[in-house]
C-alpha cells in the first residue's frame, strides 16, 4: 500500500506534541543534553529522509533505550511504516515477517539495513506497530495494534496519572516492551519529557540522570523493585519525584506494603496497575490513596474509556452457565473491553492485512468485581500464564516451541520462576536454552532430573507436582546456601540478625519472611536492635527495619561504620540532660521537650506507616501500654508509701484532673502523659478513613497543618485550657513539638528541610523565654530532619544506645533515685549512678518480659514461641513508638 493513512490518529503520538507554542519545551533528555520539541521535530524529518523506504512497509527496529531509538521510532510512526519493536536482532524474527529493513540503534549509532526482496506486505490502513507478547521466543506471534488503540490508551494513562508538561519520566524499562513503550507515549500526548537511558535502576548513572532532570515518574516491575530494595531505595528518591508506577506482574503483599510506606515517607504515590500487551499497555490502575484499603491482589478501577466484566469459567465446557457473567463479588475470568483492544494476533504476515477480528480480551486471568467500588482483584490465573521479571510467558506456547530443540519436556512455572524438565537431557543444558530463548535471568530457571515426567492419574504431565519438586530442590539448595551464609556470620559475630532481634524482642525465634516491625518491634527495642546489628552487619540502611529477617541473615558481616541513628543520640543527650538538670549538676533545659518532638519523628516513621487503621491502633496500644504500665506502677508504689503522687498520676491525667495544690513531685511524670495522650489522640485521628487520605495524599502538608493546630491549641482561650497553670507541661501547650518532630520525618529533599528548619525558628523561639533551652530544642529537631544518621565512635555508640534504651525507665526511677544518692555520693558521682539505675531497671524489665514469654509459651504450647505467621497487613506493619 502506498503512504501512510490519512490523518492518522497516531500523529497524536508521532508529533509527540510537537506542535506551535511547545517549541521552546523539552521532551528528551539523554547524557545531561536537552532536546527541545521542535529541534526532534527536525530531527525526525531528517530520520524520514534517511530511512527512505517507498510505500508502507514493515520495518524491525531493534536497540535499547536512546534518543536516537525516539527519534527513529517516531520517524517511522510519521511516515506510515509498521514498526515491529524488538530488544535484539534476531535471524528467526526476520526470517518469519519478511521486513523491508532492519534498523539498529547503538546509542548514537543506527544503522539501516534494507533488505532487497522483501515482499511488499499487504498492511491494513489501521495497522501501527507490532508486538511480541512478552517473553516470546524465536518466532513469536505478534500483537497487531492500531493508530486508535496507541493514542487511546496514551490518553487514557495520561489522564490516570494526571500527567502534565511538567512531567519528566526515565526510561527504567526496555522500550520494545509495552509497560515502557506505554511511558514513552503518554508522556508524549501530555506534552512532558522522557529521559533516555540505557542503565539499570541500580546503577549509579541511573540516579544521577533522575536527578539532573527531576524526574518526576518512575515505572517497573516488581523486579524493578527488588533490584532496588536489594541496593538502596533510597537511590531513585528525589525531591522532585511525584509517583512510582508499578504494573508486569503483582508485586507481592510484603514489597507492596513495605513500598507503598516508603513512597508515603517521601510525599512520593505508588500507583498500581494492570495490563497487557493485548490491551496495547495498562487497562486499570489503583490510585495511591486507595492502595491501602484496597485488599491483596486488587489492581484497581479500568482506564478512562475500559470496562471491566468478569465471566464464568468456562473450563467446564459441559456447564451451560459457562461463559455468562459471573454474580457481583463471583470469581470468574477477566474480560476487557475498551479503543485499546488490539485489532488481533498475527501468525504469518498474511494475518498482517486484516482488521479488528476481536471486541475484547478475555485476559486469563481470574477475578472479582467489588460490588461496592468497582475495583478489580485478581485472584489467579485461568491459563498456563506466569510472568516471571514482567514477562509474560504462555507455558503451552513455550513447551511447543522449545520442543523442536529439546524433544520431550514440560515445564512449570509462577512469578518466580521457571523449572524445566527434560528426560534424557542434561539439565544445564535444558535451562541455559530456556534462559536464552526467554530472555530470563539463568537464577530464574531450575532444572530438575527425571528419567520419565511426572504425570497424573488421567495421563496428562503433572505441572504442580514438577513445580513442587524444582522449587524443593531449588530450595534445598538456597536453603543450604543460606545456612552456610549463616553459619559464616555466626562464626564472625557469634550472632544472627534473626537471633539478635528475636532477643531483642523476647522470642525464641522470627520468621525468616517477617520484618522487626511486623514481629512487634518498637522504638524502644529499635534503639537497641540497631546497636546490635551494626555490630555484627555494620552500618544499617534507613528503613531496615522493614526488611525480613531471612534477608539479614543472608547479608554478609561488614567492618561496623562509626555511626548513629540521629534519634538514638538525641534520645541519651535529652535523657541526660534532663537528669543533670533536676540535680542541678548543669542546668540545660529543655530535654523533656526535645524527646516530645523524638517521640513524633518516631510516630511517623514506626506507626504511621501502617497501612490499616486496625494494625496503627493496635500499635498505639502496645505503645501506650508498655509506656504508662511501668510509670502507673512505680507511680502506685509511691502513692501508697508517701504523699508525693495523687491516683491522678497512676491514671495518667494529673496534668489535667490532678490538684492544684502543691504536692512535692505532682509534675514528675508530666512526660509520660503528655506522650500517652497525644499518641492515643493522634492514632485515633488518623482512624478516620478521611484524614488518613489526606495524610497519605499529602504528607508533608498534612504535617504542616499539625504543626499549626497544634500552636492554636498552645494560643487557644476557649473551653478553658488556655489555663496558664503550669503551661510547660500540659498537653495541648506541649503538643507543637510532638508535631515538629513530625514534621522533620517527613521532610524529604533539601527544599522541605529547609523548610522545616524556619518552621522550627519561627514557632520555638519565644515559647519559655529562654534562649539555651529554645535553641537546645531547635537544634535537636534540626538535626534529625537534616542528618537522621551522623558519626559517631563505635565504642561509645553503644553506651549511648543503652542509655538511650533505658531512657523511659531513667526518667521515671531518677527522681526517686538521685535524692538518695545526692545525700551519700558527690554530685559528680550520684549522676552516673542515678543513670546506671535507670540503666540497670531496664535491663531487669526487659529480661523479666522475656523470661515471662518464654514460661507463657512453654505452658501454653509446650513448644517455644515464634512471632506470629504473617497475615495481611496487621502482621506486616503492627509497631510501636
Amino acid at each position: 500500500m502506498e503512504g501512510p493513512p490519512a490523518a492518522t490518529a497516531t500523529e497524536a503520538v508521532a508529533d509527540a506534541r510537537l506542535g506551535d507554542g511547545l517549541d521552546d519545551r523539552p521532551v528528551v533528555h539523554e547524557d545531561g543534553r536537552t532536546t527541545t520539541r521542535a529541534q526532534l521535530r527536525a530531527q525526525v524529518a531528517h530520520r524520514r529522509e534517511d530511512l527512505a523506504l517507498p510505500g508502507r512497509r514493515v520495518v524491525v527496529l531493534v536497540g535499547r533505550p536512546s534518543r536516537e531509538w525516539v527519534v527513529t521510532y517516531l520517524a517511522l510512526l510519521a511516515d506510515g511504516h509498521v514498526p515491529l519493536l524488538a530488544g535484539e536482532r534476531s535471524a528467526a524474527i526476520e526470517q518469519a515477517w519478511s521486513p523491508a529493513a532492519v534498523v539498529q540503534v547503538a546509542g548514537e549509532d543506527v544503522a539501516i539495513d534494507r533488505r532487497g526482496g522483501a515482499p511488499d506486505h499487504d498492511l491494513h490502513p489501521d495497522l501501527a506497530l507490532l508486538l511480541s507478547t512478552s517473553g516470546s521466543t524465536g518466532s513469536p506471534k505478534l500483537v497487531r495494534l492500531s493508530h486508535a488503540n496507541l493514542v487511546a490508551n496514551a490518553r487514557a494513562i495520561a489522564t490516570s496519572l494526571e500527567l502534565t508538561e511538567r512531567d519528566v519520566a526515565i526510561t527504567a524499562l526496555p522500550l520494545h516492551y509495552c509497560y515502557g513503550l506505554s511511558v514513552l507515549h503518554a508522556h508524549l500526548v501530555a506534552g512532558a519529557s522522557v529521559v533516555a537511558i540505557d542503565a539499570s535502576v541500580v546503577d549509579p548513572c541511573f540516579a544521577r540522570a533522575m536527578a539532573h532532570h527531576e524526574v518526576t515518574t518512575l515505572a517497573g516491575v516488581p523486579h524493578t523493585f527488588d533490584l532496588l530494595e536489594a541496593a538502596d531505595p533510597e537511590r531513585i528518591h528525589g525531591p522532585s519525584l511525584r509517583q512510582r508506577t508499578q504494573a508486569g506482574g503483582r508485586l507481592g503483599d510484603e514489597a507492596r506494603d513495605r513500598w507503598a510506606a516508603r513512597t508515603a515517607r517521601w510525599d512520593v504515590d505508588l500507583v498500581v496497575m494492570y495490563g497487557q500487551t493485548e490491551a496495547t499497555a495498562r487497562m486499570a490502575y489503583l490510585p495511591a490513596h486507595r492502595l491501602h484499603d484496597a485488599p491483596a491482589g486488587t489492581v484497581g478501577v479500568p482506564v478512562p474509556g475500559g470496562a471491566f466484566e468478569v465471566r464464568r469459567d468456562d473450563r467446564g465446557h459441559d456447564d451451560p452457565a459457562a461463559g455468562t457473567a459471573a454474580a457481583p463479588g463471583e470469581v470468574g475470568e477477566v474480560v476487557y473491553r475498551g479503543p485499546n483492544v488490539m485489532l488481533g494476533y498475527a501468525a504469518t504476515p498474511a494475518d498482517l492485512a486484516a482488521g479488528a477480528v476481536v471486541d475484547e480480551l478475555r485476559t486469563g486471568d481470574l477475578g472479582r468485581l467489588d460490588p461496592a467500588t468497582g475495583m478489580l482483584q485478581l485472584t489467579g490465573r485461568r491459563s498456563r500464564i506466569v510472568k516471571p521479571y514482567g514477562l509474560r510467558l504462555d507455558l503451552d506456547e513455550l513447551e511447543a516451541e522449545l520442543a523442536d530443540d529439546l524433544g520431550e519436556l514440560a515445564l512449570a512455572g509462577d512469578d518466580d520462576g521457571l523449572v524445566v524438565a527434560c528426560p534424557g537431557h542434561a539439565r544445564a543444558a535444558a535451562a541455559s536454552l530456556v534462559a536464552v530463548r526467554t530472555g530470563l535471568p539463568a537464577t530464574a530457571v531450575a532444572a530438575v532430573a527425571v528419567d520419565e515426567l511426572p504425570r497424573t492419574g488421567s495421563g496428562k504431565v503433572d505441572h504442580a507436582r514438577l513445580l513442587a519438586v524444582g522449587r524443593a530442590a531449588g530450595g534445598a539448595a538456597a536453603t543450604r546456601g543460606d545456612a552456610a551464609d549463616a553459619t559464616d556470620a555466626t562464626d564472625a559475630t557469634d550472632e544472627r540478625p534473626s537471633s539478635v532481634l528475636a532477643h531483642v524482642l523476647g522470642l525464641s525465634a522470627i520468621a525468616p519472611d517477617q520484618s522487626f516491625v511486623a514481629a512487634g518491634g518498637d522504638s524502644l527495642s529499635y534503639v537497641e536492635a540497631t546497636a546490635r546489628l551494626e555490630a555484627v552487619l555494620g552500618r544499617l540502611p534507613d528503613d531496615w527495619h522493614h526488611v525480613p529477617v531471612g534477608e539479614l541473615d543472608r547479608c554478609a558481616p561488614r567492618r561496623p561504620v562509626a555511626a548513629i541513628d540521629a534519634t538514638v543520640l538525641l534520645r541519651a543527650i535529652g535523657i541526660c540532660t534532663v537528669v543533670a538538670t533536676h540535680m542541678a549538676l548543669v542546668r540545660w533545659p529543655g530535654g523533656a521537650h526535645l524527646l516530645l518532638a523524638v517521640a513524633g519523628y518516631n510516630l511517623s516513621r514506626f506507626q504511621l506507616g501502617l497501612p490499616r487503621a486496625r494494625d496503627r491502633l493496635r500499635s498505639a496500644g502496645r505503645t501506650i501500654l508498655r509506656t504508662a504500665a511501668p510509670a502507673a506502677a512505680v507511680a502506685a508504689a509511691v502513692v501508697l508509701a508517701t504523699d508525693r503522687y495523687g491516683w491522678t498520676t497512676v491514671a495518667m491525667v494529673n496534668n489535667y484532673l490532678g490538684p492544684r495544690t502543691h504536692r512535692f513531685g505532682h509534675w514528675h511524670l508530666w512526660f509520660i502523659e503528655a506522650f500517652v495522650q497525644l499518641v492515643a489522640l493522634t492514632s485515633l485521628l488518623l482512624a478516620i478513613p478521611a484524614v488518613r487520605r489526606i495524610d497519605r495524599r499529602l504528607p508533608y502538608a498534612f504535617a504542616v497543618a499539625m504543626v499549626a493546630g497544634a500552636l492554636a491549641l498552645r494560643e487557644a482561650t476557649w473551653f478553658g485550657i488556655d489555663d496558664p497553670y503550669n503551661l510547660r507541661f500540659r498537653t495541648h501547650a506541649v503538643a507543637v513539638f510532638f508535631a515538629l518532630g513530625w514534621l522533620a520525618q517527613r521532610s524529604t529533599g533539601p527544599a522541605r528541610k529547609v523548610a522545616t528548619t524556619v518552621v522550627c525558628l519561627a514557632v520555638v523561639p519565644g515559647t519559655f523565654g529562654l534562649p539555651q533551652r529554645e535553641a537546645y530544642i531547635v537544634a535537636g529537631i534540626v538535626l534529625i530532619a537534616w542528618a537522621p544518621r551522623v558519626p559517631f565512635p563505635r565504642l561509645a555508640g553503644r553506651v549511648v544506645a543503652a542509655v538511650a534504651a533505658a531512657s523511659m525507665w531513667i526518667l521515671i526511677t531518677h527522681f526517686h533515685v538521685w535524692p538518695v544518692a545526692d545525700r551519700h555520693l558527690p554530685t559528680a558521682a550520684a549522676y552516673p549512678a542515678t543513670l546506671a539505675v535507670g540503666v540497670l531497671a531496664a535491663g531487669l524489665a526487659s529480661a523479666g518480659q522475656r523470661a515471662a514469654a518464654g514460661r507463657l509459651a512453654a505452658l501454653g504450647r509446650r513448644h517455644p514461641r515464634r512471632a506470629p505467621a504473617p497475615h495481611g497487613a496487621a502482621a506486616r506493619g503492627a509497631v510501636a513508638l
